[in-house]
C-alpha cells in the first residue's frame, strides 16, 4: 500500500475493519464518480464491495491468494458494476 501511495503522492487513510459499511458509506458518498484505490485483507475485501453497492457474491478469497484486483464502478446513476481482474501467477490453493 505504502509504495502505490508514495508513487502517486496519494494520502493514506486507515479504516476500522470490523466496520466496512461505515467507511464504504463515507467513501461512496464523498468520492462517487470519482477513482478510489481502497485496499483490503481477504477477509475484508468481499464485505467492502459488497458495501460499495456492488455484487454481494464476491468468492472467498484465501489469506495466501494475492492475485485479484476487483474494480468497482459507482456511477453518478445507474448500477454498480465490478470486474475481477487476475495478474502474477495465479493462485493454487494447497492440497
Amino acid at each position: 500500500m505504502q509504495p502505490v501511495a508514495t508513487a502517486l503522492n496519494l494520502p493514506i487513510t486507515p479504516y476500522d475493519a470490523s466496520n466496512t459499511e461505515t467507511i464504504m458509506d463515507e467513501i461512496v458518498r464523498e468520492h462517487k464518480g470519482k477513482i478510489v484505490l481502497v485496499v483490503g485483507h481477504s477477509n475484508t475485501v468481499p464485505a467492502l464491495i459488497g458495501n460499495m453497492g456492488a455484487s454481494k457474491n464476491v468468492p472467498e478469497i484465501s489469506e495466501n491468494e494475492y492475485d485479484n484486483i476487483y474494480i468497482v464502478s459507482v456511477p453518478w446513476f445507474g448500477k454498480t458494476k465490478t470486474i475481477r481482474l487476475r495478474y502474477g501467477t495465479p493462485y493454487v490453493p494447497a492440497q
